[in-house]
């Protein structure tokens, strides 16, 4: 049986307000999980409804997850993490993955769940900006 990518297992898992990982996930609990899972870091829990727009925007910062700019020098590679704009604020969250088709985003979506796709789907869905950011000890 050959084996599966490591974003593979998170696909079509439910968004849900209150998840419960790894069977529910919001879109900063996905990236909490993955990078424990993944990478052994623990970043703290993000204190906001994930239904209140405003609360999300005021406290899911990249520095929340232990995260930092990348240079324009560097690449994006697995695990990285791309905040969301839609119009100013960053206001939800992905995870970079590295597939045989280029780089995807993995991240969850309020009725949707974990979706897989490309920074185009995912500025089809409204997003204007993409910001990317990596662990501050990689």
């Amino acid at each position: 049986m050959p084996k599966l990518n490591w974003f593979e297992g998170y696909i079509g898992k439910p968004w849900q307000a209150n998840p419960n990982p790894p069977f529910s996930f919001n879109c900063g609990e996905l990236i909490r999980y993955i990078h424990k899972e993944h990478l052994g870091n623990e970043s703290a829990e993000i204190e906001a409804n994930p239904k209140i727009l405003r609360e999300c925007i005021a406290n899911m910062r990249p520095a929340v997850f232990g995260l930092r700019p990348l240079t324009p020098e560097e690449t994006v590679q697995d695990f990285d993490v791309c905040f969301f704009s839609r119009v100013k604020y960053e206001d939800h969250c992905g995870i970079g993955a590295m597939t045989a088709d280029g780089l995807m985003i993995l991240h969850c979506l309020q009725g949707t769940g974990v979706v897989l796709e490309n920074e185009f789907e995912a500025k089809c869905r409204g997003f204007t900006e993409i910001s990317w950011y990596r662990q501050v000890d990689m």
